[in-house]
């Protein structure tokens, strides 16, 4: 069975790791480096140069049994800068009070969220529902734990419900056929009018 364990998966970058193989039933281990350079023997560090994933397979090589396993083992390298920025994306114009928060933030892992109404999220892109109209500090701390940094982003939100007068008045002569239907409709915030 082919497993390597590193000292550190996740780390700011530039960073090195040592590998520890903890194969058994192997007499040959070959590495596949994150470029496609095979390595014969063991791999006893890794240097992360840049931020992003590097992929390192072992392959344990059991040539008594004519047999071989295969490991996966993922590196990830962050950078030491952080940036919270997200955009709340709502309909001014419809009565229900639903935001979509998009995250634009730089380097981040975890994030959290306060809507300013006491509901709390640690969703990357939160949809929110808001019971009432109102305006709301919405904070999201964008955080990089495994560089020991985080930054915070805020926005004032100011929903309304739109209040609306859905009149409307049908004159018609119900005792002669073939008649016309008169339909008149008035009201406030109306883009549009269905009749069924």
């Amino acid at each position: 069975n082919a497993k390597a364990v590193p000292q550190k998966d996740t780390a700011c970058v530039p960073f090195y790791t040592m590998v520890t193989n903890e194969s058994y039933n192997g007499d040959i281990y070959q590495w596949i480096l994150p470029d496609g350079t095979v390595l014969n023997g063991d791999l006893d560090s890794i240097y992360i140069p840049k931020r992003g994933k590097y992929l390192y397979q072992l392959i344990a090589i059991d040539t008594m049994c004519n047999t071989l396993d295969t490991f996966a083992m993922p590196i990830y390298g962050f950078s030491d800068s952080i940036k919270a920025e997200f955009e709340p994306v709502f309909d001014s114009c419809s009565n229900i009070l639903e935001v979509d928060f998009k995250n634009h933030s730089k380097d981040g892992i975890t994030y959290f969220w306060d809507f300013g109404d006491g509901k709390k999220s640690s969703q990357d892109e939160p949809k929110h529902y808001y019971v009432n109209p109102g305006e709301y500090t919405v904070t999201m701390i964008a955080v990089n734990a495994a560089c020991g940094i985080q930054d915070t982003a805020s926005h004032q939100l100011k929903l309304t419900q739109r209040v609306s007068s859905d009149d409307f008045s049908i004159n018609y002569e119900p005792c002669r056929d073939g008649g016309d239907v008169k339909l008149n409709a008035w009201g406030t915030h109306f883009q549009e009018y269905n009749w069924s």
